[in-house]
């Protein structure tokens, strides 16, 4: 799937946060796609979020996101279990930066009354299946555990890093500029993927956009195991003459309102050793106005 930068142009401005969001209807769609030896994977999900703002202050603000609807095309395998998690994160009370990042996630003593609910549903409910353990059922609540366990694994994901994407507080300029950090988690076997991230503002955005911003990512080498990528491809391949040199794009953009409202985003990762396993993620958010309010 092609994805094209788009021309870049430098405005000094600073981009701010609204002064006071409106909610939103956030619609994310997430496709992925993934190979490895023989075996294909295909999925796309689509979720529905609806976001509100429940408070503003100086150093970051509080938004309540619920769930509307979610679906997928493959309900195969562990993606059985993921409408059931839609039960469990259906409703939560996020913390930002003033970036606007996901910096806490509030309602944890809640999620963890209504993982303790679900547990002996989940574990009657998959008794039987020969790819859904017990130990997986309740390895999923221990995300719930630790001091900010649940905020790593949201922030990786497609869904909330578009979201709570944290761009606001900087000016962007025609040439890309260091911005940040992320993280791939998991790309094969334990081994996850490390980046560093550079943004600049777009010069050519549609006619009701008034902003736009622009990130890449590289691997960060200092942080990359490659001795760990490489001792998992002999594993699985069972080769060890292999070239394993990791091939990686990563690239995100985003486009705001007059406001300043979040009102599309997208992200393209790819990531492959040649002849041995690939991955691409084409993940992308549209939001407008809630209709009236709730």
């Amino acid at each position: 799937m092609a994805f094209v930068p788009p021309s870049l142009v430098a405005v000094p401005d600073v981009l701010l946060p609204p002064v006071l969001p409106t909610g939103q209807l956030c619609t994310v769609t997430c496709q992925t796609f993934h190979h490895l030896g023989n075996r294909a994977y295909e999925n796309t999900a689509e979720t529905v979020f609806e976001k509100t703002l429940l408070s503003a202050g100086a150093e970051g603000r509080a938004f309540r996101l619920v769930i509307r609807s979610f679906t997928q095309t493959n309900t195969g395998g562990l993606n059985r279990l993921d409408e059931d998690m839609v039960k469990l994160k259906n409703e939560l009370v996020i913390e930002t930066d003033e970036s606007g990042r996901l910096r806490r996630v509030l309602n944890k003593s809640q999620l963890k009354q209504r993982f303790q609910e679900l547990r002996p549903v989940l574990l009657r409910k998959y008794a039987d299946a020969p790819f859904i353990t017990p130990a997986i059922i309740n390895n999923l609540g221990l995300v719930l555990e630790g001091d900010g366990y649940l905020e790593d694994v949201l922030n990786a994901s497609p869904e909330y890093s578009l979201l709570f994407p944290g761009l606001y507080g900087r000016a962007y300029a025609a040439t890309p500029e260091p911005l940040g950090h992320r993280l791939i988690p998991r790309i094969l076997a334990n081994v996850d993927l490390p980046l560093r991230t550079s943004a600049a503002r777009t010069a050519t955005v549609p006619a009701d956009v008034a902003d736009g911003v622009y990130v890449t990512g590289e691997v960060d080498e200092a942080g990359f195991r490659a001795d760990e990528l490489r001792q998992a491809v002999r594993t699985i391949t069972d080769q060890f003459d292999l070239d394993v040199t990791l091939k990686v794009r990563h690239q995100e953009s985003y486009e705001f309102d007059s406001r300043h409202e979040l009102v599309y985003g997208a992200q393209l990762t790819d990531y492959r050793v040649t002849g041995v396993f690939s991955t691409q993620v084409v993940s992308t958010l549209k939001a407008a106005p809630l209709s009236s309010p709730r």
